[in-house]
């Protein structure tokens, strides 16, 4: 395994939200993290701290819309539309609460998530990254 590829028992998913597709990888079991990319980056900069995460939690890796293999729409790339992509990707996923770890770019849509989601008490703790 190289540093950028996910465990075999990650699944991918691209996710219909918010007038996006979301990329996502995600897999483990236990309680949700969520790992957003910074700028330029996609979310395979996380498959190292994902192989160790996901042995006691559910990780879900999105890229960030316009990056990585997420659609690139004409508009949306404000940090509350990015937290609204975050926030549907885990409505679809069926996850009701989720703790975020964040990086660069990805630490503003995380402070949206949890500052200006409709559903923000779905975040629990931040950590930031860079």
């Amino acid at each position: 395994m190289n540093a950028f590829d996910f465990p075999s028992e990650f699944r991918t998913w691209d996710i219909a939200t918010n007038g996006a597709s979301i990329y996502v990888r995600y897999g483990g079991t236990g309680p949700a993290v969520v790992l957003l990319h910074g700028y330029g980056e996609t979310g395979d900069m996380w498959a190292p701290m994902a192989v160790d995460l996901a042995r006691d939690h559910t990780v879900v890796v999105p890229d960030l819309r316009g990056m990585g293999l997420s659609s690139k729409p004409a508009g949306g790339f404000d940090k509350k539309t990015q937290a609204g992509d975050v926030a549907g990707v885990l409505d679809e996923l069926k996850i009701d609460r989720a703790d975020l770890v964040t990086h660069d770019i990805g630490n503003m849509v995380g402070h949206c998530c949890r500052a200006c989601c409709t559903n923000a008490g779905s975040f629990g703790t931040s950590s930031a990254t860079g």
